[in-house]
């Protein structure tokens, strides 16, 4: 989750789809449009969940090559969220649920079924603990209602290197210490039966 989390039931029976989807915090994406895009070509990303956008407002925005983005800002300018959809799967979009500038689900039809994709950014650190509590009850609130789901979220937290207590969540490839956060993490997920999808792929040496 604050890596990306998914959670799709009967995912045992073949599928004919293969989904790619990602998140990423773009921080500002004005001027990077291209460059987002370029990424999502080049590693054939179906739904990308971006964070920080900072776009005054709420709408949608075509951007270019068959993307379109969906997000949701405040009248402000801060935070944001938002998801981009490839030409794929534009016309399978079922409505757009803009919670706040934190938090965004747009369900798709997949395989005759909905599958929600929820974009999601959490407070940071030093952030008040009444808006930490808050968020952590829109984003549950979210989470509960729904049977399918992929998740794309900067949660803000660090979930660590070990697993102990949360195998059925952690694949065991995160790093460094367990954050505070993270602990509020791994304990959401293990709530709803979701994985944190980034500890369950071994990382590249660079």
């Amino acid at each position: 989750m604050g890596e990306g989390c998914h959670r799709v039931h009967n995912c045992s029976q073949r599928s004919k789809w293969k989904i790619r989807a990602g998140t990423w915090n773009v921080g500002t994406p004005t001027g990077r449009l291209r460059e987002i895009v370029g990424v999502m070509e080049r590693r054939r990303i179906d739904f990308l969940c971006v964070q920080e956008a900072r776009w005054k407002g709420s709408g949608t925005r075509e951007m270019g090559n068959g993307y379109k983005l969906y997000y949701s800002g405040s009248r402000e300018g801060r935070n944001g969220a938002g998801i981009i959809v490839n030409n794929n799967w534009k016309k399978k979009v079922v409505e757009v649920k803009r919670v706040n500038d934190r938090l965004l689900k747009i369900p798709i039809i997949i395989e005759d079924k909905v599958t929600n994709i929820i974009a999601a950014y959490a407070p940071q650190v030093g952030c008040q603990e009444q808006e930490k509590e808050l968020f952590g009850q829109e984003f549950e609130a979210v989470i509960r209602e729904e049977e399918r789901l992929i998740i794309g979220a900067d949660m803000n937290g660090r979930v660590g290197k070990r697993r102990d207590g949360y195998k059925e969540v952690h694949g065991g490839h995160g790093f460094g210490i367990r954050s505070e956060d993270g602990d509020y993490i791994l304990e959401t997920a293990q709530s709803f039966e979701l994985a944190c999808m980034k500890t369950w792929f071994q990382k590249l040496d660079k």
